[in-house]
């Protein structure tokens, strides 16, 4: 009888056979974490892009080329036909947008807090490379679903809420913080290098700000990073624009044959 109620519990029984136990679970998500982890300190990769929502109307699919050198820098830039057409970069807690074509920027400060998250550039990367971080004690609340587990915990100001396979891979994300909730889903991975790596994931907000979605095509790892991947320049003949400026010329620019 008290072996039956053992076996209740998740984490004081041998789990049934075929169903992995959240603590082999939470082992084998903390080694593909590391495994991560330890390239995006110098990181590229060629992605296809696809943006909707308030921050930018429905835009045709473009490629861009994604630059991370976590934990404080990330740079993106949009192509098309004529070359680049947009350049983001992000440093610290501040975002600058450039329109090479247009000589034009637009640069917002304290950006984090505008983001509703804690350091953009290290939330970026950690949203494209999965680097989800439960604390040790959130498993042995984990509730079992179709896909393997979830887990939730909190980060200071923030609730996260972390779905994962059978093998650990994180599935889906809600991550929340006052009135800011944005959702990851990860719907493809591929091994790269010997390293599990999420190719093909969307990411949207409970506001309808913005739905990216995002295919990864290639992958590339560096020993560091190359500090000309970050230059970050200001031209002094560049006019300052809004956010609606940017998204009109990015759409112009998308949509030329």
């Amino acid at each position: 009888m008290f072996a039956s109620l053992l076996a209740l519990v998740p984490g004081c029984a041998r789990a049934p056979r075929g169903v992995p136990s959240f603590d082999a679970i939470s082992v084998r998500h903390a080694e593909g974490r590391a495994r991560r982890e330890a390239v995006l300190g110098a990181m590229r990769a060629d992605v296809v892009l696809r943006l909707d929502g308030r921050a930018t109307g429905r835009l045709p699919a473009f490629a861009a080329s994604v630059a991370i050198a976590a934990p404080d820098r990330v740079r993106l830039q949009a192509h098309a036909l004529l070359g680049v057409v947009l350049d983001a970069a992000v440093r610290e807690d501040s975002v600058l947008v450039r329109l090479p074509g247009e000589r034009a920027a637009f640069l917002l400060g304290g950006a984090g807090e505008s983001l509703g998250v804690t350091r953009p550039a290290a939330f970026v990367a950690r949203v494209l490379a999965a680097t989800w971080r439960p604390p040790a004690g959130a498993w042995g609340a984990a509730r079992a679903d179709s896909a393997g587990c979830t887990v939730a915990w909190r980060d200071g100001a923030d609730s996260l809420e972390l779905s994962v396979d059978a093998s650990g891979r994180p599935h889906t994300l809600r991550f929340e913080r006052g009135v800011h909730v944005v959702h990851v889903h990860y719907e493809e991975w591929q091994s790269v290098r010997g390293r599990e790596f999420p190719t093909a994931l969307s990411v949207r907000d409970d506001e309808g700000w913005v739905r990216a979605r995002v295919r990864v095509e290639d992958l590339r790892f560096s020993a560091r990073a190359d500090e000309d991947w970050f230059e970050w320049r200001i031209p002094s003949t560049t006019r300052v624009l809004t956010w609606s400026d940017i998204r009109d010329l990015i759409r112009q620019e998308v949509q030329q044959p």
